[in-house]
């Protein structure tokens, strides 16, 4: 698994977890009642085998639940764990109970603080790994896991118990005011003062009984403006008012209240009239009457912009996946990112020669494009003074957050571009390099038309994180792109240079070697004069792709020349290449192979093939009927004695002998397949053209055919009597 999937990987078992908790903290009455699940979600998304909760109380920490991932497991362990007790600092709880901070021990029966590790070693648990339960004025307990394998600590697993420790903490501290509310009116201010959660007390009427400091903070009101006033005109937005109304007359008549004791998101007011995301849970306050009811209300804005950036780079990584094409994977960069991170964004590619070409551009609204346009045509120099070409040079990210005319004028080196530039409506920029492995690529610049989108450092790293996972594609892509060059040279080596000029004959042959393939094929074809005994063609295909496959063909080509010196046979010559194949190569390498031998005459002359395990050629006459000739023949390199048999053919003034590899006929799962009975039919209309251009005209078919990506090499070769 690649670093970036580990890190797409864990962030889902993160986001996971946190919803996990959510769900079973808004369901459980108390930390009790929730602790053995939430330490099966945590323990079981990241592979522990065992857990255990402990809370503070009266000075000790004492265990209030555990959980196995297989029962009865950890035996012994596990019942020792639930009767011991610690005090701070110490065993691993009471370590983690005084600092505050997570501890790690790798090996647990070499720790001296560890009074468990007997037991612990008895069940084969190895290392051990705890966390605090996070309140306002410190730990209120502790998390603990176990595992039988060594594991080493990581940014994100730390990250990820953070955000589990505080939001059972929360849930703590919230239980306790609740309890203390219902116990003492005094403690109620209290702790509606503290709270971190908005408290808003409602009475049977709909009215404002209570509103809390954090409640002040988050809605953009005073206490004193709200008391007595109706809760749903000040913080439920209009298009749900009507709905909390009836909810709360039906609950008065003595009907269902789905919302009391669930936690639910739903968008909420403030006094400006904006709109914001929020969690909620109501409960009913016991024995009063007239009810009252407390909601506990919590700004989600960071999750779900969390949540909505984990998407998007999932989203964003899998569309830069989808393609090896550089141009392609910058393209779609710049699609991508707007509108969710940019209005408009320009993705430029530094060029082997120090040169900067821009590839993408994207805006959200199309009638900026053209601008968009215009300013592609202008040059960036690598040295000039745009901050592309900064972040070209420096590979640090840059933040331009106020785009000024005199700014415009200062990084425009032509009065053309500086025109551009000033109907570009960008009021912020933040350029982003893209860069992997320490080399830099090109950069992403993204703008803002609008001062509601600025730049925060949460949206910075959405950005660069962004800007890295394209920088790894575009790596790839030039990689494959390399390699690919490199392999296309090298099978094209392993061809003959041209063909030979044969008196009353004309030759025509096309390679196309596969998309998509970054390694050499197999496919190879040949025409050389064989004496006394004529001409040989021959054509093939070696089974597998790279360096094994061109040494295959380069024996297979050798080996046909020699044998036809001595040969008059082709059925012979391809025995004597079965035979090289099976003597000479380490692993089982196998190959097929059409020849023919060409005896030319006045007016015509004959022609021997032998096929083994190779598409029939076509032959092709003067007067447009074609059809496929000899028999199929034993594939080469697997049997001792392969079977292989001549056929003589005479040929007339105007015939051709249409060879091909499987890359042109081989089927397709689409409506525009080529098949053979296609191109005995495109063969037939080629009777009349010249070896030329019959050999470009099914070319053309093979391109047409396999536009979506084509899959194999393909050879043609063409022989017409003259």
């Amino acid at each position: 698994m690649s670093n970036e999937e580990g890190d797409r990987n864990f962030a889902a078992a993160r986001l996971a977890i946190d919803y996990a908790i959510v769900h079973i903290l808004s369901e459980a009455p108390t930390l009790v009642a929730a602790a053995e699940r939430i330490l099966a979600s945590i323990g079981n998304t990241l592979g522990w085998q065992m857990g255990a909760l402990w809370e503070a109380q009266d000075d000790v920490l004492r265990c209030v639940a555990t959980w196995e991932a297989s029962a009865g497991e950890m035996g012994g362990f596990e019942q020792l764990t639930r009767s011991i007790e610690f005090a701070p600092g110490v065993g691993l709880p009471g370590r983690v109970w005084v600092t505050g901070e997570p501890a790690w021990i790798e090996d647990l029966a070499a720790d001296g603080n560890f009074q468990r590790r007997s037991s612990a070693s008895e069940v084969g648990l190895r290392c051990g790994f705890a966390f605090p339960i996070h309140g306002r004025r410190g730990p209120l307990g502790v998390i603990e896991f176990f595992a039988a394998q060594a594991r080493e600590p990581g940014r994100e697993l730390l990250e990820t118990v953070e955000v589990a420790g505080t939001q059972i903490g929360q849930f703590i501290e919230r239980t306790v005011a609740e309890r203390e509310i219902r116990r003492s009116e005094g403690l109620k201010s209290a702790m509606l003062e503290s709270a971190m959660d908005c408290i808003v007390v409602m009475d049977h009427e709909g009215k404002v009984m209570e509103f809390n400091p954090a409640a002040e903070q988050a809605f953009g009101y005073r206490r004193d403006e709200v008391l007595g006033r109706e809760m749903a005109e000040l913080i439920i937005p209009e298009h749900l008012r009507d709905r909390h109304r009836r909810g709360l007359a039906r609950l008065l008549a003595g009907g269902e209240a789905p919302i009391i004791g669930k936690r639910l998101e739903m968008p909420a007011l403030r006094s400006d009239g904006s709109e914001f995301p929020v969690e909620l849970a109501v409960t009913r306050i016991a024995d009063q009457e007239p009810p009252i009811f407390t909601g506990y209300i919590r700004d989600i804005t960071d999750r779900r912009r969390s949540a909505e950036a984990l998407r998007f780079l999932v989203e964003a990584s899998a569309a830069l996946d989808g393609s090896l094409d550089l141009d392609s994977i910058l393209e779609t960069l710049a699609r991508v990112t707007v509108p969710y991170l940019a209005d408009g964004c320009q993705v430029d590619l530094l060029e082997a020669d120090g040169s900067i070409r821009r590839v993408g551009v994207a805006a959200a609204d199309p009638s900026y494009e053209p601008i968009l346009r215009e300013l592609q045509r202008h040059t960036i120099h690598l040295d000039g003074p745009h901050p592309i070409a900064r972040v070209m040079r420096t590979g640090r990210t840059e933040i331009i957050h106020d785009m000024t005319d005199s700014f415009r004028r200062e990084i425009a080196e032509t009065d053309e571009y500086y025109a551009a530039l000033r109907r570009w409506p960008a009021r912020s920029v933040v350029v982003a390099p893209i860069k992997a492995r320490g080399k830099m690529h090109g950069t992403m610049a993204l703008a803002s038309f609008s001062p509601e989108r600025a730049y925060a450092l949460d949206q910075i790293s959405v950005i660069e994180d962004v800007a890295a996972r394209a920088a790894s594609a575009v790596d790839n892509a030039r990689l494959f792109s390399e390699r690919s060059r490199i392999a296309r040279s090298l099978e094209q080596s392993l061809l003959p240079p041209h063909l030979p000029v044969v008196p009353g004959m004309e030759l025509a042959a096309r390679f196309r070697p596969a998309m998509g393939g970054g390694e050499m094929g197999g496919d190879f074809y040949d025409v050389f004069d064989a004496g006394d005994s004529g001409w040989v063609l021959v054509i093939g295909d070696v089974a597998g792709r790279g360096v094994d496959a061109a040494a295959t063909t380069v024996l297979a080509r050798h080996t046909i020349r020699v044998a036809a010196m001595q040969e008059r046979s082709p059925a012979r010559i391809l025995a004597v290449l079965n035979e090289a194949l099976r003597a000479h190569l380490d692993e089982f390498r196998f190959c097929s192979a059409a020849l023919a031998l060409v005896r030319l005459e006045s007016g015509g002359g004959t022609a021997t093939l032998a096929s083994a395990g190779h598409p029939l050629p076509l032959l092709v006459d003067a007067k447009g009927g074609a059809e496929a000739i000899g028999e199929a023949g034993t594939l080469l390199g697997v049997l001792p004695e392969p079977g292989l048999t001549d056929l003589e053919i005479r040929l007339e003034r105007g015939d051709s002998i249409l060879f091909y590899t499987n890359g042109v006929v081989e089927p397709r799962a689409t409506e525009r397949a080529f098949g053979p009975g296609d191109l005995i039919e495109l063969a037939s209309s080629c009777a009349t053209l010249s070896a030329t251009a019959a050999a470009d005209r099914v070319d053309r078919a093979v391109v047409d055919a396999h536009s979506d990506g084509q899959q194999d090499d393909a050879v043609i070769l063409v022989a017409k009597l003259t």
